[in-house]
């Protein structure tokens, strides 16, 4: 979220090392010190004793550095009782933390808990460092409201599932990333090279995307996800060029886009417009034909 805001984001997991080993990675990527609060996600209460050590060791590095806790199932039950087990931390965020967020960034945060329905937008898997050892996820719906008293969900609702389509482009949004960390040809013959594993994954060549509801809503989805300052609004004309160029192959059209989005930061303009798109040179690989 803070990423699609234009702020420049860096996920790290925690894995199973040290908290030495993950300041150590904050360091030698440059992302300590920072101006920017430390954002410490705690999953369950299992690694309180990891994530006290972790605060103290940021704040031994860094001393100025504000540490901001959140992790609803863990901040939510007892924020005073989880103050007094890190005391590194400066600021606790109860519920979700997408509504706020932003604000978490300046001097006066908002901490109240507000409502989060689903976001409209898919998640980034490309931002954890070493985004490949870890299962892409897609959220279908939110919510559960069955009151059960040691849930942090009783009282929310049970959200409807989200639109079939708009499931499908987010599918397609985290294959592209996949495509991109592994290549298809790579992929085809790491596969066929062994007969246990050909034997166990089975071959699909997507069907290419044509003209149509379906097609708009992953375009539409691929622009939100795309961290420029100003919307990008296309006309039918330009959704119509879009296939044209890229033939309705998905890895083409996450190049184009991609590429659309580079010149339009280059040129200030911050947003992708029908006259980039009708000006844009196509050069794509030779593999995405099969993607």
């Amino acid at each position: 979220m803070l990423q699609l805001k234009g702020y420049e984001t860096f996920l790290v997991h925690g894995e199973h090392n040290t908290p030495e080993v993950a300041i150590e990675r904050l360091v030698k990527t440059g992302m300590l010190p920072s101006s920017f609060p430390v954002m410490v996600s705690i999953p369950s209460f299992y690694p309180l004793d990891w994530a006290k050590a972790f605060c103290a060791l940021a704040k031994k590095f860094d001393p100025s550095c504000r540490i901001i806790v959140g992790g609803r199932w863990v901040v939510g039950p007892d924020v005073a009782w989880l103050r007094a087990k890190l005391p590194g931390a400066d600021l606790f965020v109860e519920g979700l933390g997408e509504p706020i967020i932003e604000s978490l960034l300046t001097g006066k945060p908002d901490l109240r808990r507000l409502s989060a329905p689903t976001p409209g937008f898919t998640l980034n898997h490309l931002l954890v460092d070493g985004y490949e050892r870890y299962q892409p996820s897609i959220e279908a719906s939110r919510g559960c409201g069955m009151k059960c008293v040691f849930c942090e969900e009783r009282d929310v609702p049970l959200e409807r599932l989200r639109d079939p389509d708009d499931l499908a482009a987010s599918m397609a949004i985290v294959q592209e990333h996949l495509a991109r960390l592994f290549g298809v040809n790579d992929a085809r013959e790491a596969i066929g090279g062994d007969v246990q594993l050909a034997r166990r994954f089975e071959q699909f060549t997507l069907s290419r995307w044509a003209a149509n509801e379906q097609f708009e809503i992953l375009v539409a989805l691929i622009l939100r996800n795309t961290p420029l300052r100003h919307p990008s609004v296309l006309t039918a004309k330009a959704l119509g060029r879009i296939l044209q160029i890229t033939e309705g192959i998905t890895a083409n059209i996450f190049h184009m886009i991609n590429s659309l989005a580079i010149e339009a930061i280059e040129s200030g303009k911050e947003r992708i417009t029908d006259e980039a798109i009708e000006k844009w040179e196509p050069e794509f690989d030779a593999e995405a034909a099969y993607a």
